[in-house]
């Protein structure tokens, strides 16, 4: 009895997953198709993910699926995909993405957050409640005239980081890894701009902190392809079922505490400070307008605990200019993830174009040399003369960005965008890249070619989202584009580059952010100084 009564319950999981994996997606899949979805994907169990594997292990690149959307349907306005047992729809037409971008019955999906927001908490990233306060804190403080006073500052970083890797002794250094020496110089521009101070002295388990926040960000996106977080979420993982959860979890702990710490340390000296000038009129900050400065300054921080608010207290906080200390590192921790990422990976691709199309790294070095020397320092007016450069960060962008989709944002009531139903809980997203490689919008779109930004033909808005759009658009874009001219330009003034393998192509696999599966390894050659 009991031997039939565990087959009957074996066949009704069977039929129960046959529903939810195979018949549930396929019905809805019909019904976008119906209403006129353009493109329609079904694959068996993983969806999406199982495309982006057997795309990069037989073509190299985990995104040629979106790519060949656009190059072979360029009229296409949306595709529906399967992922798992549910159900993707991607907006493709650039109108379609506008008018999505005006509505407001999104949230961005759990199954994502969860996850991230075990390192980097609440940041107005993932904090859909507060997101409209700290952004409205954060974007006074990344101000055309904030973001001029930090160009002498990136500059200087980007030297000391590459002093380390290349000596002064030395004439010629091999096999540098492009990307990780992006990342450590955009990591330390974020932490400098933030805290006011340089925190690479400060170690766990012999490591940077910088280095401890990589490696708990490469953790967490690793649990989160597995199927023990597909079927349990973040609840396993939280509890420590696995040794390498628990030392995860602890890792995370205690990084989180070292920050609040040195938080806190630069909060009551500046604070110190504040009291004992005369008025808010006097005082003067002594670490160049820092982030933590200019918040204490302009009075946004309020100091305390959320543990220690009472209800009505937060619903306060939500609707006034203030941010607690937890929140200013929760920001930290988004913006250095995001934008150590995103930067230190465009940098490498920089380098790495560079030095595969030399007629374009040509230009590029000649434009550089002539606004640039060796004796004379960096400066916004000249960052912003570097027409050439602006037009192949661009391109890299469009060819190779980092970035190629929005987080998934989940349907939080019944709507329609153009002729499309959405219901509630239905699964959102923009297909960016396959506007990129899209016949109708960029001619010839498999080519990387820098000049067709030269031209002047219109390119809608909505087409071309490297940084999203809207209220939801990246907030610290600038600082970043910023970022890449200078690291690009300063490596370029002092250096000859050149891939240490001339024959390396790039596969590229979709981790938190697309890039190589492999290190961009280049060789630097110490220029002669004009006299």
């Amino acid at each position: 009895m009991i031997f039939v009564a565990i087959k009957i319950l074996f066949f009704l999981i069977l039929c129960l997953s046959f529903f939810k994996m195979v018949i549930y997606p396929v019905a809805n899949l019909i019904r976008y198709r119906i209403q006129g979805v353009s493109i329609i994907k079904y694959y068996p169990i993983s969806g999406l993910w199982g495309i982006l594997q057997k795309d990069f292990k037989k073509y190299g690149d985990s995104l040629r699926f979106f790519k060949q959307v656009g190059i072979e349907h360029p009229d296409a306005k949306s595709l529906a995909i399967n992922i798992g047992g549910n159900i993707a729809l991607y907006l493709i037409d650039p109108e379609m993405i506008k008018e999505f971008y005006s509505l407001n019955c999104y949230q961005k999906s759990p199954f994502i957050v969860k996850m991230f927001s075990r390192v980097l908490g609440n940041g107005f990233l993932f904090d859909e409640i507060s997101h409209n306060r700290k952004r409205n804190i954060f974007s006074k403080l990344f101000h055309f005239d904030n973001l001029k006073q930090v160009v002498p500052k990136i500059e200087q970083i980007t030297q000391n980081w590459v002093i380390q890797k290349c000596p002064l002794v030395k004439k010629t250094v091999q096999r540098i890894d492009m990307i990780d020496l992006s990342q450590h110089i955009s990591g330390d521009i974020i932490t400098q701009q933030f805290f006011g101070i340089n925190m690479n002295n400060q170690r766990y388990k012999e490591k940077t902190i910088p280095q401890n926040l990589y490696h708990l960000n490469t953790a967490t996106c690793n649990q989160m392809r597995t199927i023990r977080y597909i079927l349990t979420g973040t609840y396993t993982f939280d509890k420590g079922w696995c040794r390498f959860d628990r030392v995860v979890n602890e890792d995370i702990k205690n990084i989180k505490q070292i920050l609040i710490d040195a938080l806190y340390s630069r909060i009551n000296k500046q604070s110190q400070q504040q009291k004992q000038s005369q008025s808010q009129e006097d005082f003067q900050v002594d670490t160049e307008n820092s982030i933590i400065d200019q918040i204490i300054k302009n009075g946004y921080i309020l100091d305390k605990k959320s543990s220690d608010m009472s209800k009505q207290e937060k619903e306060e906080l939500t609707k006034s200019n203030k941010i607690l200390p937890e929140e200013l590192l929760e920001e930290y921790l988004t913006f250095y993830l995001a934008g150590m990422e995103t930067t230190g990976h465009t940098v490498g691709f920089c380098f790495y174009f560079y030095c595969k199309y030399p007629h374009i790294g040509e230009k590029l070095r000649k434009e550089i040399n002539q606004h640039f020397s060796h004796d004379q320092p960096i400066t916004y007016e000249k960052i912003s003369q570097l027409n050439y450069l602006d037009c192949f960060i661009k391109e890299i962008f469009r060819f190779y960005g980092p970035t190629s989709t929005l987080m998934y944002r989940i349907a939080t009531q019944d709507h329609k965008i153009k002729d499309i139903e959405i219901k509630k809980g239905s699964m959102v997203n923009l297909a960016i890249l396959t506007n990129f490689y899209n016949s109708k919008i960029f001619k010839n779109p498999e080519e990387f070619n820098p000049d067709r930004w030269l031209e002047k033909n219109q390119i809608n808005s909505y087409a071309y989202l490297p940084f999203s759009a809207g209220r939801r658009n990246c907030i610290g874009q600038h600082l970043g584009l910023l970022t890449i001219k200078i690291v690009f330009s300063v490596i370029l003034r002092d250096f000859e580059v050149t891939l240490t393998n001339p024959d390396y192509q790039m596969d590229r696999l979709q981790k938190f952010v697309h890039g190589p599966s492999s290190p961009i390894y280049c060789n630097f050659e110490r220029l002669k100084q004009k006299n």
